[in-house]
C-alpha cells in the first residue's frame, strides 16, 4: 500500500512538476521582458509645442496643430526611457510681431533628446500654422453655449442672460466673445439661476475681482395645449370670393396665460397684392407671440376668388 502525507511518492512528484512548471515560467517571462527590451519597434508619440522669446506686448492668438506626432523607431527599452522624458517642440519667436506665420516641422528643435537617429519622420502636419496677435486688457460679451432640449411642454423665455454679461480679459485683440462651457437645459423644468464657467481660449485670463462668480439665468416655463377656433382672417386687397373666412389653431401657450387673452395675440392674414383675377388656394400667414408654439391649423388653405 502507497505511504500518505510528504513522503509519498505522488507527492513528491507533484511538488516536483509544479517547481518545475514555475522555473519555467519564471524563465518564460524574464526572457519575454528581455525581448521587449531589445527588440526593434515601431511607436508613434506625441509631443506639445512650446512657444519661446516672443514679445510681452505679442500673444498667441492660435496655432495648430496642438500637438505634433514622430515616429519613433528603435529598442523597447530606449522608447521607454524617450516617453519618461519632458519632450517638447521648441519655437522661438524672437522679434516676431502681429501676423500668420507658417513653419517646417523639424525634429531637431525637439527639446530633451540625446539620440536623434530614433525619431524618423513626422506624422501627419509637416507644418504649424501659427496666429501671433496684440496682447490687450479688455471687455468682451459672454456667450452662453447651450446643449440639450428642455423637457416636453416647456419652454425658455427670452435669451438665457449671463450676469454679469461682460468680463474683462487680458490676451489677443481678435477675442471678442467668452464662451461659457455647455450649460445643459435637458433636466430643467423651472425658471433657475446656475453658476456657470467660462471656456477661456488659449493664452487668455480673466482680469476679474476675486470671487466674482457668474450665473446663467434661465427663464422657463410650462406650456399647455389648446384649440382656439374661428380666428379671423385678415385680408389685404380686393376679392370676391373667400372661404372659409376663418381658421382654427391648435397651440401651445404658457400656462400663466388666459384663453380670452390668447384671440387678441394672433393674426392670420392674407395679403392678394399684386394678383390677377382668378381661382387661388393660399396659404395663410400666421403670427403668434414668442412665447407660443403653432402645432397645427386648419384649413391648410384659403380659397380666394378674385373677379
Amino acid at each position: 500500500m502507497p505511504k500518505k502525507g510528504k513522503n509519498s511518492l505522488l507527492y513528491k512528484i507533484f511538488i516536483n512538476n509544479f517547481n518545475y512548471k514555475l522555473l519555467a515560467l519564471a524563465i518564460t517571462l524574464l526572457w519575454w521582458f528581455a525581448t521587449v527590451d531589445n527588440r526593434i519597434i515601431e511607436e508613434t508619440i506625441k509631443i506639445p509645442i512650446k512657444f519661446n522669446n516672443l514679445s510681452k506686448n505679442m500673444v498667441i492668438a492660435d496655432y495648430t496643430p496642438q500637438k505634433l506626432e514622430f515616429e519613433v523607431k528603435a529598442k523597447g527599452k530606449q522608447i521607454s526611457e524617450l516617453k519618461k522624458r519632458d519632450l517638447f517642440y521648441s519655437i522661438n519667436l524672437n522679434n516676431y510681431e502681429k501676423g500668420n506665420y507658417e513653419f517646417e516641422v523639424n525634429k531637431y528643435n525637439i527639446e530633451n533628446v540625446d539620440n536623434y537617429s530614433l525619431i524618423k519622420d513626422v506624422k501627419k502636419s509637416k507644418k504649424i500654422q501659427i496666429v501671433v496677435d496684440e496682447k490687450v486688457e479688455k471687455f468682451v460679451k459672454i456667450e452662453p453655449k447651450i446643449v440639450g432640449e428642455l423637457p416636453r411642454d416647456y419652454k425658455l423665455i427670452g435669451e438665457i442672460e449671463i450676469i454679469p454679461e461682460y468680463v474683462k480679459i487680458k490676451g489677443p485683440k481678435s477675442v471678442n466673445i467668452i464662451e461659457t462651457y455647455p450649460i445643459d437645459i435637458s433636466d430643467i423644468n423651472k425658471t433657475i439661476k446656475k453658476e456657470v464657467n467660462l471656456q477661456l481660449p488659449p493664452y487668455t485670463t480673466l482680469v476679474a475681482e476675486k470671487n466674482k462668480n457668474i450665473f446663467a439665468n434661465i427663464k422657463v416655463t410650462e406650456l399647455k395645449s389648446l384649440e382656439i377656433d374661428n380666428i379671423k382672417i385678415n385680408v389685404k386687397g380686393d376679392y370676391s370670393l373667400i372661404y372659409p373666412k376663418v381658421i382654427s389653431l391648435e397651440i401651445r401657450v404658457p400656462v400663466s396665460i388666459n384663453r380670452e387673452s390668447i384671440k387678441s395675440n394672433i393674426d392670420v392674414s392674407i395679403d392678394l397684392t399684386g394678383y390677377d383675377k382668378g381661382d387661388y388656394n393660399i396659404i395663410p400667414t400666421i403670427n403668434i407671440p414668442g412665447d407660443f408654439e403653432l402645432i397645427d391649423y386648419k384649413p391648410k388653405d384659403i380659397r380666394v376668388i378674385i373677379r
